[in-house]
């Protein structure tokens, strides 16, 4: 990204990479149920083309923010770091409630991850056109 990212629009890579992190995070428990034999390479795969694109995607939303100003990349960290914390109580509330069920605990909390990464994705379509982020957007062009 780091030669060719000029090439590509900020709505391109961010909601490109939240709809392929979507459908990645969809494939982690389908590799685990239908392929057990290949399900380590196949998950390796699918770890390997999640981290480019996380990468990708948070490039772009750190270049999207930066011209706003200082208090809203703190949000951003605030956020990254709410999530760490939100996935790990998720965790701990279905190992409680359905205790080994490691096949269903694993597809009901992909199922979250993907439509977090879907309405994260859909939620930037609404960004861009609040009027703070048009006027702020404006004054760095």
């Amino acid at each position: 990204m780091l030669f060719i990212g000029s090439r590509f629009s900020d709505k391109l890579k961010i909601q490109g990479s939240f709809g392929i992190l979507g459908i990645l995070t969809i494939c982690f428990p389908i590799v685990a149920v239908l392929y057990p034999i290949d399900a380590f390479w196949t998950g390796f795969i699918l770890i390997a083309l999640q981290g480019a694109m996380n990468g990708a995607m948070t490039t772009a939303v750190f270049g999207m923010a930066a011209f706003l100003p200082p208090k809203y990349m703190g949000s951003i960290m605030l956020g990254q770091g709410l999530a760490g914390v939100s996935c790990n109580i998720l965790k701990v509330i279905l190992l409680s409630i359905l205790g080994n069920d490691l096949t269903t605990i694993s597809i009901i909390f992909y199922s979250f991850g993907a439509l977090f990464f879907f309405t994260c994705a859909f939620l930037y379509s609404v960004l861009i056109k609040n009027p703070f982020y048009i006027h702020h957007k404006a004054l760095v062009a």
